[in-house]
């Protein structure tokens, strides 16, 4: 029997897949952006109220007691919008991905039973439940704070534009550093994700076969050889993960040093104006908290883009399964579920050139039932139960078998786990 992989979806199907489930939640959509942006916005009110407390201090003034109560208040707005926002957002996510989850299970559920056999089950599990969960995670926790990065990041710039268009200029100095940093990590973590989830796939499935045929294992003696290979995949999903970290902390390096080039040109910017007299100290204060409140948001967008592009993996599986080809609906009676079976020199291999079995004979009178099917062990009950379905469904490479029954039973085989 060959191999047949399940496929996964490009870039360009899975955001517009991704797309339209969220246009089907539009008005949530909104709601959740507009309210995470009006808490990140008010929150950076603060860098202001405070340029404004040093120039007035510098000029000697009064009480600051306003200040005090004005930099309380945003801060508490803010505060409270960015978690109305997160938890819209949460909500859009997780019912995104329930409508997500659920259509790659009605696909999988319409799928022939051989074609899912053929990819091999393991995988299936995979997609259905670690990349849901990998997808549900990074749903809770990466896209809110990488939305949060991105709204703080495009407001900080425009604040620093608003004090004076130089400052904004000289922090945009760290943008080459971080553009080429994040180029050289996505093009080494790609790979890297990409063959982390196949290979957990292949360690799900080298388990489920093992624990399915626990009793054909113990009867051959082969329990090592299983437990070998599960071994040898769970090192090599240990060792990307190593690799990735690796890759994550090089990242790291490259983002500090583009915030000591963007710092550094802020502060020389900033002392050159107020040393000229073209801004007050209070201008150039706020600017240098500005771009000192973009280090958390900087880091926080590029590092969860390491989160994302994984969840993008994973919902590139997901669509994938989506994507399967549904088999048209069955016309006309019911056939009926009784008939006779009679198979004569059967063979079967899970490989090309490996012989499992050869000549097996049987048959199944209506209504009867083979002991073996009931009290036996379970090896026999697999082969017994499954090669004569899958010769109906013309899967087996050789011998006959012949279903008194009418031939809408072929598309209706029990597969007898």
């Amino acid at each position: 029997m060959t191999e047949e992989k399940l496929p996964i979806a490009s870039g360009r199907d899975t955001a517009r897949g991704l797309l339209a489930a969220l246009g089907r939640r539009r008005g949530l959509t909104i709601m959740a952006l507009v309210t995470l942006c009006a808490g990140v916005g008010a929150a950076l009110v603060a860098p202001w109220i405070i340029g404004l407390m040093v120039d007035d201090i510098t000029r000697g003034g009064g009480s600051l007691l306003p200040y005090g109560l004005a930099l309380v208040g945003s801060l508490t707005v803010g505060a409270a919008l960015t978690w109305a926002g997160r938890v819209l957002l949460a909500r859009l996510g997780q019912g995104t991905i329930r409508e997500v989850r659920e259509a790659a299970f009605r696909t999988a559920l319409a799928q022939p039973t051989a074609r899912i056999e053929a990819a091999g089950t393991g995988d299936l599990v995979a997609r259905l439940s670690g990349d849901v969960r990998a997808v549900g995670q990074v749903v809770e926790e990466a896209l809110p704070a990488f939305l949060a990065a991105l709204f703080g990041i495009v407001l900080s710039l425009a604040g620093m534009g608003l004090l004076d268009g130089r400052f904004a200029l000289a922090a945009l100095l760290a943008v080459p550093v971080q553009y080429f940093s994040l180029r050289w990590f996505l093009r080494r973590s790609a790979p890297v994700y990409r063959r982390h989830r196949a290979v957990v796939a292949e360690r799900g499935q080298r388990t489920i076969e093992a624990v399915r045929g626990v009793d054909t294992v113990l009867a051959l003696r082969t329990e090592e050889q299983h437990l070998e290979r599960i071994a040898e995949a769970s090192e090599q999903a240990i060792g990307l993960e190593v690799r990735a970290t690796k890759v994550r902390n090089d990242f790291n390096v490259f983002l500090n040093g583009a915030e000591l080039v963007g710092l550094s040109a802020v502060l020389v910017v900033g002392y050159f104006l107020v040393a000229d007299g073209q801004v007050g100290l209070g201008a150039a204060t706020a600017a240098a908290l500005y771009f000192l409140g973009l280090f958390g948001p900087m880091g926080t967008l590029l590092f969860r883009i390491d989160e994302l592009q994984d969840a993008g993996a994973s919902l590139a599986r997901l669509f994938g399964v989506i994507g399967l080809p549904k088999p048209a609906p069955r016309e006309g009676v019911a056939a009926p579920r009784r008939g006779a079976i009679d198979v004569q020199d059967l063979g079967f291999a899970h490989r090309p050139g490996q012989r499992d079995l050869d000549a097996v004979s049987m048959s199944a009178e209506p209504g009867r039932r083979s002991p073996s099917s009931v009290r036996a062990a379970r090896a026999r009950r697999l082969w017994r139960g499954c090669l004569p379905a899958l010769c109906l469904m013309r899967r087996a490479p050789c011998g006959t078998t012949r279903s008194t029954s009418r031939p809408g039973i072929r598309t209706t085989c029990a597969m007898p786990w």
